[in-house]
């Protein structure tokens, strides 16, 4: 297999070329950020827009794999959400437009952290 990446240069895009690092599940993207810059983000998703990125990996995965349709897995991670403990597992999933504004919401914020994190980490600022 020929690597478009060399390793030697841009080490960590060579992984996510050939498959050893994937950010297809919420799990994996967290445990490569702390693997990546040795700090614990479990907080940093769970906190903002109160861990609404939860439920919106939750939401993905039944939409994707399970035709819309609530699965254990799903009622399980979305139990913290008092809005959706309704939920019960092979139910229909519906999304209204707060809910989406809501989701919509915790992507971005999430995200805007993430970035903020890795140019601090990148590019950090001299004190004085």
């Amino acid at each position: 297999m020929e690597v478009e990446h060399d390793p030697s240069t841009n080490y960590g895009s060579s992984l996510r070329e050939l498959g050893r690092v994937s950010f297809q599940k919420l799990d994996y993207i967290k445990r490569f950020y702390t693997v990546a810059f040795d700090f614990d983000f479990d907080k940093m998703f769970s906190e903002t827009e109160g861990g609404h990125i939860t439920a919106l990996s939750a939401f993905r995965n039944v939409l994707i794999h399970h035709a819309g349709r609530a699965d254990k897995r799903f009622v399980k991670q979305v139990q913290p959400f008092e809005q959706l403990r309704g939920i019960k597992s092979s139910d229909k999933i519906f999304l209204d437009g707060e809910l989406v504004k809501k989701l919509q919401q915790a992507a971005r914020s999430l995200s805007l952290r993430l970035i903020q994190f890795v140019d601090d980490v990148l590019t950090p600022q001299s004190k004085g």
